[in-house]
């Protein structure tokens, strides 16, 4: 039938209102988008890792929060390394987001340290903040970059420094600083250690003293019950205690107390390391509860740490010093939440009773043996070998738990206090004092080691997952659940491909005299190849993964088209 031309101006005029009304629905889209963008809260996180959907433990705290607080990131703008250049991308996304979540409650700051003289005074000088060494490859040369990725957190005329922050942990960091800062006053920590060790215990005061209040307690062989308004109690390496300081923690667990309890059984008694075995006085007390500190040592074939040993500084791999990670760290207790490893040395196992109301939380690897305490440290390779091959050949090797956790209630003390004993050794009876009691079942956490507490290196401070490890104890003996909820949230780090990697495994310039050419600054004709190929296919990776973003719009888009183009009677 032909058609007329009233007909044909009649459906060109309906295709041009279709192609009008697609063109002002995409137009109204776009300005939705923006609107939502720039005045609504809530955004949507499709990542894998979901690093910008925040817990609702966060959203609580920004909601409790009293006051305006700041945040002032001190990040490196221009990055070389294409990764790092990410992760930052990462971190100022989440920021933002956890600012427009906290309705105007956090004031966000960016300053750049590496081009701004003033933002690198005052991030290096007032705040402390250092930056990291970074190399990256652009091009075909090596450069390299300090990197600025710090934090301070302000609130109430107090703050927190975050020296670095990654985006896996960034919600941890920045909302459990939130909320310490905004209680009235930091967790109030007891410390109660022998003359010996107690000063070996400042770096680790020094470390988390803008975290938590640490006082000393004394007095409890006679018969002065721990301090009132203390969060936890941390007995630091017991040497022999008394019975009556014994029954002042027993008594002090039974009505509700947090207790950490980091007991060695053995000691270096000279600079040649020789080795003197001895009782912590809780063993009896610490039986009855259902966990009993054994007086061996772990030997650990698969978590030995490696140390330098020796006159020629060789590396050796030492079964007493344990680095535990992996399956080692219970991944359900908040004590071992978003720990990389824990680092032990000498440590003693623990053997727990069935039905008793602890449970491990640091385990060695299944490659372990106990063994009696040595008379004398030695490092000398060979004979560690001997020593791991015999008891490999006459022992079966097992895991075995180091640390454990448990819930009360816990019994109190049997019978009446213990007498008090004098400087000259004679003994006297003393009442019990007073005790503040706390709401809420006993906590104890047992270690059987207690130098993870000190130094391990030259650095003069405790290992950073060591001190991670004593602020998640903290969190979960003074059961702050807002604290121990962000803790039990997992975010695994995004795996970031490193084409040049690739390219050199490739070409065989991954191996030790690659490594020392590239340290060199030196540049070969297959290095060059190799950062020619990875650049290309980066590329390549890079438009393909656009391509794909842009299919599913292209094909809605196409749909759009063809259905607007159809004759009215086809739609139906």
């Amino acid at each position: 039938m032909a058609l007329t031309p009233t007909t044909r101006t009649a459906r060109s005029g309906a295709q041009r209102q279709r192609l009008l009304f697609l063109l002002l629905s995409g137009l109204l889209a776009l300005a939705l988008a923006r609107l939502a963008r720039d005045h609504l809260k809530g955004r949507i996180d499709l990542s894998a890792e979901g690093l910008s959907r925040f817990s609702p433990a966060t959203q609580r705290v920004l909601a409790e929060l009293p006051d305006l607080a700041r945040i002032e990131a001190f990040f490196t703008r221009e990055l070389e390394h294409a990764a790092l250049a990410l992760l930052r991308a990462r971190l100022v996304e989440q920021l933002e987001s956890l600012a427009a979540l906290s309705d105007g409650r956090i004031d966000l700051a960016f300053a750049d340290p590496s081009s701004d003289s003033a933002a690198r005074l005052e991030a290096t000088e007032r705040y402390r903040l250092k930056p990291i060494d970074v190399d990256a490859v652009v091009g075909a040369t090596r450069v390299s970059q300090e990197v600025f990725l710090g934090l301070v957190i302000k609130h109430r005329g107090r703050q927190e420094v975050l020296p670095l922050v990654l985006p896996e942990s960034l919600e941890l960091s920045v909302v459990g600083a939130l909320r310490r800062l905004s209680r009235p006053r930091a967790p109030r920590v007891g410390l109660l250690a022998s003359e010996t060790f107690a000063p070996g215990l400042e770096p680790l005061r020094q470390a988390l003293a803008a975290r938590f209040e640490f006082t000393t307690v004394t007095g409890l062989d006679q018969g002065l019950a721990p301090p009132p308004g203390l969060d936890a109690l941390v007995v630091a390496a017991p040497y022999e205690l008394p019975p009556r300081a014994v029954w002042e923690l027993e008594r002090y667990l039974a009505q509700g107390g947090a207790l950490l309890i980091a007991a060695d059984r053995c000691r270096a008694v000279d600079r040649d390391l020789s080795m003197q075995a001895y009782p912590t006085g809780l063993e009896p007390w610490l039986e009855c509860l259902g966990a009993t500190l054994s007086g061996d040592l772990c030997w650990d074939l698969d978590s030995a740490a490696r140390i330098q040993a020796g006159a020629d500084r060789q590396a050796l791999d030492y079964p007493l010093m344990l680095n535990l990670r992996g399956e080692s760290l219970s991944p359900e207790h908040p004590l071992c939440a978003r720990l990389p490893a824990v680092m032990l040395q000498w440590a003693s196992p623990l053997e727990l009773a069935a039905g008793s109301r602890f449970e491990a939380v640091l385990t060695s690897s299944a490659r372990a043996f106990a063994v009696p305490t040595p008379d004398k440290l030695g490092f000398e390779a060979e004979a560690v070998a001997l020593y791991s091959r015999q008891l490999i050949a006459g022992q079966t090797a097992r895991r075995l738990p180091l640390a454990a956790a448990g819930v009360g209630p816990f019994p109190g003390p049997s019978a009446g206090p213990p007498p008090v004993r004098d400087a000259q050794g004679g003994e006297s009876d003393a009442p019990a004092g007073p005790l503040e009691a706390r709401p809420g079942p006993g906590r104890l956490v047992l270690i059987g080691d207690a130098n993870w507490l000190l130094p391990l290196d030259s650095s003069g401070r405790p290992a950073p997952q060591n001190l991670a490890l004593f602020e998640n104890a903290i969190d979960w003996l003074s059961a702050d659940e807002v604290l121990l909820a962000l803790r039990a949230r997992k975010s695994e780090p995004r795996q970031i491909r490193d084409f040049l990697a690739e390219e050199r495994e490739r070409r065989g310039l991954a191996g030790p005299s690659g490594a020392v050419a590239r340290a060199r600054g030196e540049q070969s004709a297959s290095e060059l190849a190799a950062s020619e190929a990875a650049a290309q296919r980066r590329l390549l990776s890079m438009a393909a993964t656009a391509a794909l973003g842009l299919l599913l719009p292209a094909v809605l888009l196409l749909c759009a088209w063809r259905r607007a183009r159809a004759p009215v009677w086809r739609r139906r």
